[in-house]
């Protein structure tokens, strides 16, 4: 991977942004920016966290933070232009071309936005290509109706279309860190209620890492939602009381043992 100077990064940015009226030729010669500042260099088989299975170029993130940041302040006003760029880096089926389709997303109509997501959620089994479509590609839509994206969320999480259900848990990781979610508790748990049972392969990780955000920011809430899963017996539940005890306070926790 070449040094990166920042003023000619941010040149060749640019560069390709003025492309976006042809989205094929910016996704192009956004896919070569990418390409260039790919990390080429052999690696050790040893890995201590998931096996890897998607295509990743191993863009640095200051390249790609930097990209998405020019993304988000872009001047241009066709939004079907940012839909089709989208589209089209998505497709590329590679982590950093999908992180910024994710930016691109944020940018089109809002109307349009959860429909690409669940689209695009079905076939991706990249957590971290996941994990960005929620915090940055639904950003925007989030924030604009948050009653909306309640119900969204309620209907992915009822999919039987599992990276579907994967996508909502982000969504609602998401969602947790706004100042705003507070109002969002009860129906938060609600919709959280059997998730237990919902969940298969990395999405349980994500539902144990969205409960352990819960436990800190509402300890008392989340001890009741824990009780009733519990006394309702659901698959798995078990488990993930065990994974969000420790982000308990100690009061919360006895409570919990009593029943366990």
């Amino acid at each position: 991977m070449p040094a990166v100077n920042p003023e000619n990064l941010r040149r060749r940015i640019e560069s390709v942004l003025m492309l976006l009226g042809e989205p094929g030729r910016f996704a192009r010669a956004c896919n070569e920016m990418l390409e260039f500042y790919a990390d080429r260099t052999k690696r050790s088989n040893v890995t201590t966290g998931p096996v890897e299975t998607a295509r990743v170029l191993r863009v640095s993130r200051p390249v790609l933070r930097m990209l998405c940041n020019e993304i988000q302040h872009f001047e241009h006003e066709e939004k079907q232009d940012w839909l089709e760029a989208a589209e089209i880096m998505w497709n590329t089926g590679v982590r950093e071309g999908r992180i910024v389709a994710a930016c691109l997303l944020n940018r089109a109509s809002q109307e349009n936005v959860p429909i690409y997501a669940e689209a695009w959620a079905e076939a991706c089994e990249d957590v971290v290509a996941l994990e960005r479509l929620a915090a940055d590609g639904l950003s925007v839509w989030r924030e604009q109706d948050p009653d909306l994206s309640f119900q969204v969320i309620k209907r992915w999480i009822d999919d039987q279309r599992l990276q579907v259900r994967h996508l909502a848990l982000l969504l609602l990781a998401s969602v947790a860190r706004d100042s705003t979610f507070d109002k969002y508790l009860p129906e938060t748990f609600q919709i959280l209620h059997g998730i237990s049972a919902k969940v298969r392969g990395e999405s349980v990780q994500s539902l144990y890492g969205l409960m352990r955000l819960l436990a800190k920011k509402s300890p008392a809430e989340t001890t009741n939602f824990l009780l009733d899963e519990i006394k309702a017996g659901h698959p798995g539940v078990k488990r993930l009381v065990r994974n969000t005890m420790g982000s308990l306070p100690d009061n919360h926790r006895e409570a919990i043992d009593r029943v366990l």
